[in-house]
Parts: C-alpha cells; sequence; structure tokens
C-alpha cells in the first residue's frame, strides 16, 4: 500500500498547477550547452520520465528497476556537481536535475531539498521551475521568456500535464509544438506517450482508464466490447452483463473458437482472466465479424492453400490462419512492422477498440 501511495504521488504530482507568474525564466544556454554532463543526465532523465508517463500504470512496468535507474541518474548528477569551479548557472541545472530524478523516484523530501538549493543559486532554472511544478510549488509554465529550447522544456511539461489529467487532444498538441525546439532524442523518449494521447484524444476519460493499458484480459475484452460498441448485441439482446455471464455466452456461441483448426477440447479455450494475444484479438475479432456471415469464415485457408501463407510468422496450419489473414485485410488489426503478425504478443486496449470500431 505504502508503495502504490508513493506512485500515486508521483503521477498526481505532474497536476501541480499553482499562480505565480515567472517572467524571469532565463538561463545562459551558453554554458549550459557547453556541459556534456548535464546534456547527457537530462537525456537519461527524459527517457525514464518518458518511459514512466507511457507505462508507469502497465502491470508489466518494473517499479523497482525504475527506481534503481532514477537513483543511479541521481548519482550522476552528485558526481558532476563535485567538477571545479562550476558556475553557478550549471550548478543550478544540476541540482534541479537530481532533484527531479529523485523525485521521479518517489523521494520528494530529498527533491524539495534540492530545488530550494538550486533556486539559492539562480531561482529561474528551467528544470527547477519543472520541479517545482510538481513538487506543488509557487511555480508555472506560462512564461514566453528565454530561448526556444528552454520554453519547449515548460511546454512538454504543460504537455505531461494535460496527459496526466486526460486532457489527451491538449496534450498531443504540446508535445508537436515543444518537439520542434527540443533536441531530437526527446520526441524518441516521449514518443509512446504522445502515441497513447493521440489514440486517446476522442474518447472519455472513463474510457480511457482502460484505454491506457498495453495489456487486457479477456474479461476485459468482452465488457469493454460491451460498454463501446453494439457489436454484441445478438449476443446480449441490448442486456449489460457481467464480464463472466458474457465470456459463458461468447464460449458457447464459438467465438473464442478459432476456425482455421478447431481446439481439440473446450478446455482449451482462454480462460477469462488470460490475457490476449494478436492471435487472440483477431479470433475474437473475425468471429464477431463472420458469425452473420458464415462463407467468409474460412475462406483464406481455402485461397492460399496451394500457395502456402502470404505471412512469414503465421503458417498456413495455425489455427488463427484465417482470423489473422481477414482481420489484416479488412484493417481491423494491422501488421506492426508492415510484415509479421507477430500474434504472440500482447494487444493494447487501443488497438483493440480500434478494431472493435470498424466491425460493421
Amino acid at each position: 500500500m505504502k508503495n502504490m501511495q508513493v506512485w500515486c504521488a508521483v503521477a498526481l504530482s505532474l497536476l501541480a498547477v499553482s499562480c505565480t507568474s515567472l517572467q524571469d525564466v532565463y538561463v545562459n544556454i551558453d554554458e549550459l550547452e557547453k556541459s556534456e554532463d548535464i546534456q547527457r543526465i537530462e537525456k537519461s532523465l527524459a527517457f525514464l520520465d518518458g518511459d514512466f508517463m507511457a507505462h508507469g500504470n502497465d502491470a508489466s512496468f518494473n517499479k523497482s528497476d525504475f527506481v534503481t535507474n532514477c537513483t543511479a541518474v541521481a548519482k550522476d548528477a552528485e558526481t558532476a556537481l563535485k567538477v571545479p569551479e562550476l558556475q553557478k548557472i550549471p550548478q543550478a541545472r544540476l541540482l534541479a536535475l537530481q532533484g527531479r530524478a529523485y523525485q521521479l523516484a518517489g523521494n520528494n523530501g530529498r527533491a524539495k531539498n534540492l530545488s530550494a538549493q538550486s533556486a539559492a543559486l539562480y531561482a529561474g532554472d528551467t528544470q527547477n521551475v519543472i520541479l517545482a511544478s510538481r513538487l506543488g510549488q509557487n511555480a508555472n509554465l506560462d512564461t514566453k521568456d528565454g530561448n526556444a529550447s528552454e520554453i519547449a522544456l515548460l511546454t512538454l511539461e504543460k504537455a505531461l500535464q494535460s496527459f496526466a489529467a486526460g486532457d489527451y487532444a491538449a496534450a498531443v498538441a504540446g508535445f508537436d509544438t515543444a518537439f520542434l525546439s527540443l533536441d531530437a532524442y526527446y520526441q524518441e523518449a516521449y514518443g509512446a506517450a504522445r502515441e497513447k494521447a493521440w489514440d486517446l484524444r476522442t474518447v472519455s476519460g472513463e474510457d480511457a482508464s482502460v484505454l491506457l493499458k498495453d495489456s487486457v484480459t479477456v474479461g476485459q475484452m468482452l465488457t469493454l466490447t460491451q460498454d463501446t460498441t453494439n457489436v454484441l448485441f445478438n449476443y446480449t439482446s441490448g442486456k449489460t452483463l457481467s464480464a463472466n455471464e458474457l465470456y459463458k455466452r461468447l464460449s458457447a456461441a464459438g467465438v473464442l473458437s478459432p476456425v482455421t483448426k478447431p481446439l481439440a477440447d473446450a478446455k482449451q479455450l482462454p480462460a477469462v482472466k488470460s490475457v490476449v494475444t494478436r492471435y487472440l484479438a483477431a479470433r475474437y475479432l473475425w468471429n464477431l465479424y463472420t458469425n452473420a456471415k458464415a462463407s467468409l469464415a474460412t475462406r483464406y485457408s481455402a485461397q492460399f492453400a496451394a500457395a502456402g501463407s502470404p505471412l512469414a510468422d503465421v503458417p498456413l496450419e495455425n489455427p488463427d490462419f484465417d482470423a489473422v489473414l481477414g482481420c489484416v485485410e479488412n484493417e481491423f488489426l494491422s501488421l506492426p512492422d508492415g510484415e509479421h503478425f507477430e500474434g504472440e504478443k500482447n494487444i493494447s486496449a487501443v488497438e483493440l477498440r480500434a478494431g472493435l470500431g470498424k466491425i460493421k
């Protein structure tokens, strides 16, 4: 419970906004650009921050490794601060970066102390403005003064606040504006968060709580279908059913069974708590589409019987061959790299929802 509270605090701190205007946000950029230590640490921090923003809520996110990596960045900054004759502005930046690393790791007490030290050296350091905002202190991100790349850092932070608040359209606009003036690695570091924001820009906050997931269970897949589409009407008669009841009805109707090669035993059906792979998602989507069009169900295995599979990683004998080919041709699902289906990988809730939305 304590760990959960720490991680919730980290996420919620991104929403902290205050009312004090900062007209003096300006940094001697030449001094900062000359420091290889600062450039290296800022890059490492950007990738950690971007990873947390995009994947911090995923079940697969390794929080222990994340904290270890954040602490390593903080230690790197501490070492850089020991360089002889370090000027005040670089010192302030390094202290702020060290504080940001500790804040990401959940150590807000140490982060606050470092923020105060940074402000004592130079109150307007951009990274410290960001740190202060995340700590809920008096700092806002609306300045228009200073170097373009420094202003872009504040624009990026506002985009992250919008992302955390569920305002995905604003987040996309902010990301794209910030990337124009930042080093290219920022787009790479925050690219996954930006793509999630793009995918979620048209959904409500309630939908987004599920759609942020990089993987879903069978039960979640069924309830997501029920909540966001009408394609289960023939199975539910318009009633809102529990995940377990949906599972019973759809299993009995064959919606979770492959069509190219039938299962030898009903026990081979995926359980309601099973994580949905791309193969299983294809099977589900194809069955929903073809149950009223039975003649389409096995058309691809018949069509490619002589020539063989057109996909290197989906052989003709795969139980879900027809489902995969059908979903790809009808654009319910895509080939991630343009050539392979990657069926053993988990499907994200966003991709699943997009496929469901194309079934007519």
